[in-house]
């Protein structure tokens, strides 16, 4: 993971709040009023986050931003990583976690287009969702892995250094519906050619987020933990200049293609040539 993804695993909303009603327990001891007023906030956050669509409100922008639509060609698929939940040297055996219809839909599209290329990026699941492709029957040599990305950005920047995609290609990018605004404005910060959407693993139906409301304190908290950080991420990404625009969306006006950070370019000492790796020769 990347800083942003380790401190919010240390920071996340649902242990802020076991915190909270912990400090508030605490503080009873000296000064009853303040403890119990801190205590009575943090159990009813507690509650209305674990069993009310909280987290499926705050994702619903997100993943109706992108529509789902079916094409005719596609030239490379771009899985981004972050959807096993156990990973086992025996493919048989790896486990998929919530957002494992990441993987479903890249065995999909490889079924659907053959002649299509796979590159999977995630520095710990590139290879063993690899080695599941292959024993969903997909070609081993249609698929590349890229094994140092640690975040989206460096997800759109590895990937597009190891693919090099051509402007006149069709690629799909493929992710969680709330992910997908974020991905879509950094690959195209990145510098790749538009592509075609492919959200998968929605957290919110698509006729209403009370379907089906979390009856199950893990996942009310999962839900919520996971929009915070979709959110605190996009704002984090817009300030850094990562992305065109706070929610990106289908307009690709939003972000110009090819934008790269001054520190990224390097130059070849013996002939003077960019060595910017999200600049094509």
């Amino acid at each position: 993971m990347g800083p942003f993804e380790d401190a919010f695993a240390l920071l996340k909303p649902s242990n802020a709040v076991y915190i909270a009603a912990l400090a508030g327990f605490v503080l009873m001891f000296w000064r009853r009023g303040l403890g119990m007023t801190v205590t009575g906030v943090a159990l009813v956050l507690w509650g209305a986050i674990a069993y009310l669509p909280i987290g499926r409100l705050m994702t619903e922008p997100l993943e109706t931003r992108f529509e789902r639509r079916n094409v005719d060609r596609i030239d490379g698929i771009v899985l981004l990583g972050g959807f096993l939940g156990r990973v086992e040297p025996d493919p048989l055996w790896t486990e998929l976690g919530r957002h494992g219809g990441r993987l479903v839909a890249t065995a999909l599209l490889a079924r659907r287009f053959p002649d299509a290329q796979i590159l999977i990026t995630d520095i710990s699941e590139a290879k063993s969702a690899a080695a599941v492709l292959i024993e969903l029957g997909v070609d081993e040599d249609r698929i590349m892995t890229e094994t140092r990305a640690t975040s989206t950005w460096e997800n759109a920047r590895y990937s597009y250094e190891m693919m090099r995609p051509d402007p006149d290609k069709v690629y799909a990018l493929v992710t969680s519906a709330s992910h997908m605004p974020r991905s879509v404005g950094v690959f195209r910060t990145a510098g790749w050619p538009e592509m075609v959407p492919v959200p998968t693993d929605r957290m919110s139906a698509p006729w209403s987020v009370w379907h089906g409301v979390p009856l199950d304190a893990e996942d009310g908290f999962a839900d919520f933990d996971w929009a915070m950080r979709e959110w605190l991420a996009l704002v984090s990404y817009r300030i850094m200049g990562r992305t065109g625009s706070l929610v990106p969306g289908p307009d690709p006006e939003e972000t110009p293609p090819g934008k790269r950070d001054a520190g990224d370019e390097r130059t070849d000492p013996a002939d003077g040539r960019s060595e910017d790796p999200l600049t094509p020769a």
